[in-house]
């Protein structure tokens, strides 16, 4: 992968992107990640790249066909790992802090269960915990999706309260508060938060209809609006929440209140293009796009000023040699709108990621809150200085070890004093701290404490009848079954038939601590023809139901 770099105009690696020579050049990352390996975002500041790699055939890999790892990269680290939590197999990096030292994401075991997560350097990838992003009992739906400029947001969908489909969710870190975002007016089934303004303010993501038909939904204030789009897309959002990005009847769309959702165009004929990002000022957008006679996808930039535009020409036109990579993908962009990483292949279908550098039209001056900064100055990114303000009361600038961020000297609490054993948790000042791991079969948030171990608790998890099929005045033994052995002091589950009459069950059988099942008798009454009563049993708010064969004489 080295040699492949030689006569590219590099970027300068690792300094700002503003006011650069257009350049391209591809990422370097270890050997072990293979050849199919992507960049999937960037952080504001342009100088932190975060990707995935796939790998067919692993050590660490239990599912069936191999795993997808995250990394993170910089031009001092080089491109890192950030490895797994739990024992889950597969972990996806999907949105970067302004400044690249808070990265969240998903992480996924065999079966696909998922639970979120938050990474930082000093850390490392550690769960968000629970009920922050609430599991069901199975470990279910958990994914953060985006975060904030300085990371007190985090957005993206759980599930709530055990339920089948997951909710967009918004947690933020000080204090800690998580709440699940509204359907819009119908109400619907499911929702997600694709990503989040600057300050965290405005959401923007999926929301599923009674139909199961997704639209493009805006939060501002908790209130939701429908932007107009109907594909299950993935979003971006401008600085201030006003500019937004995604993909609506298979195209490219940008919308503004004023606007309305307006399509940016394709590569012509009945060519397809995705909405991937957008600057800071919402006047630069990249995505992929099909080309009208087929081939490989190919990645585009689109501007007030030239519209929709081949960013493999546009790089080609500024005098850059991309030296045989096709650009198939962008999926980041730096807040100036200058930086653009995605995935790259060549003739033999190689797969790698790669930082491009492209001037914009007109120089795209960034803000404090792109950046996530509240103190001190800044370069705008066009020659200019931005003044971001002063701290208040006993917070310095920089005093929490970002720069240009208030914060006091020393994390304002730890994991002893919140009584929290696992997970990680905000410490008063904008970062993290690693509060352990759980020893299976507990996991973190299992007895419904957040970032406390426990147990999962016990629900039904199945009920048999033996003999299943039963001529009517005879018995028939139920069983109910738990996912994990019984409490202390046992299970007491309820019993009910829909049928009485036909089929009588107890009120409710115990199954006793330490058990996993018990039985129960069900009397039968000749019914005048075949019948088929159902018998529910549920404990803990979940409930089982199966049928038993009633046959007349």
């Amino acid at each position: 992968m080295t040699r492949r770099i030689a006569g590219l105009v590099l970027a300068c690696l690792g300094a700002p992107v503003a006011a650069q020579q257009a350049s391209f050049q591809i990422i370097p990352t270890p050997a072990s990640f293979g050849n199919n390996v992507q960049a999937v975002g960037v952080s504001a500041d342009g100088t932190t790249v975060i990707g995935e790699y796939f790998l067919s055939s692993h050590r660490t890999c239990t599912i069936v066909g191999g795993c997808t790892r995250t990394f993170r990269w910089t031009a001092a680290t080089g491109a890192q790992d950030l490895g797994v939590i739990l024992d889950k197999s597969s972990a996806l990096a999907y949105s970067v802090s302004a400044d690249g030292s808070q990265i969240v994401g998903a992480a996924y075991d065999p079966i696909s269960f998922s639970r979120a997560f938050i990474w930082t350097p000093s850390i490392g990838m550690q769960d968000l915990g629970t009920p922050i992003f609430t599991n069901d009992a199975t470990h279910g739906e958990s994914e953060a999706y985006a975060i904030s400029a300085n990371g007190s947001t985090i957005a993206g969908r759980a599930d709530p309260n055990r339920k089948s489909f997951p909710t967009a969710l918004v947690f933020t870190t000080e204090p800690p508060h998580f709440s699940f975002l509204p359907f819009p007016a119908g109400g619907g089934i499911q929702s997600d938060v694709q990503a989040v303004s600057a300050d965290g303010a405005v959401q923007v993501g999926n929301s599923f209809d009674n139909n199961s038909q997704p639209r493009a939904i805006r939060w501002q204030g908790g209130v939701p609006q429908d932007i107009g789009g109907n594909d299950d897309s993935t979003y971006a959002v401008s600085s201030d929440g006003s500019v937004v990005v995604g993909t609506s009847n298979l195209l490219a769309f940008r919308w503004t209140q004023a606007t309305g959702l307006q399509s940016l165009g394709s590569f012509g004929g009945q060519s397809e293009s995705f909405g991937q990002a957008v600057s800071a000022d919402g006047s630069v957008v990249v995505g992929t796009g099909t080309p009208p006679r087929g081939g490989l996808s190919r990645a585009f930039r689109w501007t007030a000023q030239n519209g929709f535009e081949d960013l493999n020409t546009v790089l080609a036109n500024l005098g850059v040699n991309t030296n045989g990579w096709q650009l198939v993908f962008a999926s980041g962009l730096s807040a100036d709108g200058t930086a653009i990483v995605g995935m790259a292949e060549d003739s033999a279908g190689a797969n790698v990621p790669y930082l491009a550098v492209v001037p914009p039209p007109v120089c795209a001056p960034v803000t404090c809150a792109s950046l996530g900064k509240n103190c001190g100055t800044i370069p705008d990114g066009c020659g200019g200085t931005l003044t971001c303000g002063a701290c208040n009361g006993t917070l310095t600038c920089g005093g929490g070890g970002v720069a240009n961020v208030c914060g006091p000297l020393k994390p304002t609490t730890s994991c002893v004093l919140r009584h929290k054993n696992c997970g990680a948790i905000p410490d008063g000042v904008g970062g993290w701290l690693a509060c352990g791991a759980c020893v299976s079969p507990e996991f973190c948030g299992g007895a419904g404490t957040p970032n406390v171990c426990g147990a999962e608790p016990p629900v039904p998890a199945s009920m048999t009848f033996n003999p299943t099929v039963v001529t009517g005045g005879n018995p028939s033994t139920g069983t109910v079954t738990l996912t994990v052995a019984a409490p202390a002091g046992g299970a007491l589950v309820k019993l009910n038939s829909d049928m009485p009459a036909i089929a009588k069950v107890p009120a409710n059988v115990t199954v006793p601590a330490g058990m996993t099942s018990a039985n129960f008798t069900i009397t039968t009454t000749p019914p005048k023809q075949n019948a088929l009563p159902s018998i529910t049993a549920c404990y803990d708010g979940q409930c089982v139901n199966s049928f038993l064969f009633v046959n007349a004489p």
